[in-house]
Formats: C-alpha cells, sequence, structure tokens
C-alpha cells in the first residue's frame, strides 16, 4: 500500500513526495522495507515476517504505519512512526519505536484512518478472539495508544475513514452473524467509543474498502458474498441523533469480484476499483 504526503484541510499542497512499502512475499525471513519514492536507502521497518500492512497520513512528512508481526505463534498488532524529511534530490524515512498494540492467535485484520495531523485510529480484529479500536496520538516523535474499546462481535475485512478531527466511521463484515456493518467511532480525550451498528448489507460480506465524502458521509464498498459475490457500494451517512443511516445498495459489477479499493474525488465523487 502507498499514500501520498497530503497537506491537511485547509494548507497549501506540497511538492509531491511517495513512498511505499515494499513486502516480501516469498521470503518469510526478509525484513519489510519503506523508502522514498527514487530518493535514498530504504528504512527497515520490521524484521520479522509480517501482514496486513496500513498506512496513514498524519501531518505533512508524518505517518503510522500498522502491521501484524507473524513470526511467532501469534499475530502481534505493531504500529510505528514514520517520519520524512526532504534531503538531496527528495527525503529519507526515520522510523520510530515499536508500539505493540495488541496480539492473538490465528488471522487477523486492521484498518487506520487519521484524524488530525497527531491523531489516527486504529482498528483491528481476530478470527477467534473480539477485536477493538484504538487511539494513536504522537508527541515528541513518540508514538502512544488508548485504552481498547472492544467489538461487539468477531470482525473481518475491517476499513475505516474518518469524517473529522473527533470521529470516523468503521465498517466490516460481522462474522457472527454474518453480515456488513458500520459503527459510528468517537474520541473523547484518549478514548474511543463505537455506536450502535448499522447493518448495510444483510448477508456475509468481504473485501471492505471506505472513503471519505462531504461532511458526515462516506462510501463503503464490498463484495456481497451471500449475492454470488457480486461488488456493490452504499453511502452510509451521519444523520440526527449521532445514528447512522445508509442510502439504496448498487451494484458496480453483476458478476463476482474479489477486492474492491474506492477513493474520493470530491464531496460528491468517488471511483471504485475492483
Amino acid at each position: 500500500q502507498a499514500g501520498r504526503l497530503r497537506p491537511p484541510m485547509g494548507r497549501t499542497r506540497p511538492s509531491p513526495r511517495w513512498w511505499c512499502c515494499l513486502v516480501p512475499l516469498l521470503a518469510a525471513t526478509l525484513p519489510w522495507r519503506c523508502v522514498g519514492y527514487a530518493v535514498g536507502p530504504a528504512a527497515v521497518v520490521e524484521m520479522s515476517s509480517t501482514a496486513g500492512l496500513k498506512l496513514a497520513q498524519l501531518d505533512e512528512g508524518e505517518s503510522v504505519v500498522c502491521y501484524f508481526d507473524t513470526g511467532g505463534s501469534q499475530h502481534v498488532c505493531r504500529c510505528k512512526l514514520l517520519s520524512s524529511s526532504a534531503g538531496g534530490t527528495g527525503g529519507m524515512l526515520t522510523v520510530g519505536a515499536d508500539l505493540q498494540v495488541a496480539q492473538q492467535t490465528g488471522p487477523a485484520t486492521l484498518a487506520i484512518a487519521g484524524l488530525d495531523p497527531s491523531t489516527a485510529v486504529l482498528c483491528y480484529g481476530f478470527k477467534f478472539t473480539v477485536g477493538g479500536c484504538r487511539l494513536l496520538s504522537t508527541s515528541s516523535s513518540a508514538l502512544t495508544m488508548g485504552p481498547q474499546t472492544a467489538f461487539p462481535s468477531l470482525v473481518g475485512y475491517l476499513a475505516v475513514a474518518s469524517l473529522d478531527n473527533v470521529t470516523a466511521i468503521a465498517c466490516y463484515n460481522d462474522a457472527s452473524n454474518p453480515n456488513g456493518k458500520c459503527n459510528l467511532l468517537s474520541v473523547v480525550g484518549t478514548s474511543v467509543s463505537a455506536g450502535t451498528g448499522l447493518v448495510v448489507n444483510a448477508g456475509a460480506t468481504a473485501f471492505v474498502s471506505l472513503a471519505a465524502l462531504d461532511a458526515g458521509r462516506v462510501v463503503m464498498c464490498y463484495e456481497d458474498v451471500a449475492a454470488s459475490n457480486v461488488g456493490r457500494c452504499n453511502v452510509v451517512r451521519l444523520a440526527s441523533g449521532g445514528a447512522l443511516a445508509k442510502g439504496t445498495d448498487f451494484n458496480i459489477e453483476g458478476s463476482a469480484v474479489r477486492s474492491t479499493a474506492v477513493a474520493a474525488i470530491g464531496p460528491h465523487n468517488a471511483v471504485v476499483c475492483y
């Protein structure tokens, strides 16, 4: 997964700088590396075998990378702060200290979204154990986390999108009662609370992706496993009283899809690939 160092709302867009993390798929003992695009030496993020890499931008030049360390008997969720500094023809990446968030056995899923220049919300789930969400914060180049807010069920195919600096929406497959759900996440202090789950798709749901549109709305795209694996999207919005509401389902592909990716290209439009 790659991300662009975009400015926060209202700031002037900087000169483009790109970075990416390269994951060795066949050699499990090789490290992950992050490199500045056509820039300089790689920065080692994790020496162990890994899975589920996700990135979120904070301020210009700072991002958080989270992933599962799968080198042992359990899936260990870890996060690190990545800092970018210009130098020569481009920039270099500095990897911050390791922050261990959670660990369990079995397959796992995670998602992360930046809220403001110093905070992000991280959600994660495990196949056999209820996961949760935490607030990640940065101060003096250190990454810290708040207390866990547990999901009410087993989750899979997590996606998170921020609405503003204190709210986000998390969507996922509820593996306890197979259907696609979304929860409003609210930040108070260093804690994250989850609202009541809204059923968006009444059947097993996979490959969930989210993109924030204008204030209070996200578009959710997914594979509808219960309907011959067709690709679908729906707009989920923040309604009165802090509840979530959904729009009308629409098909993006009448035949089976195996993944979705969606990104906003304006306050009312998004592009989805599958």
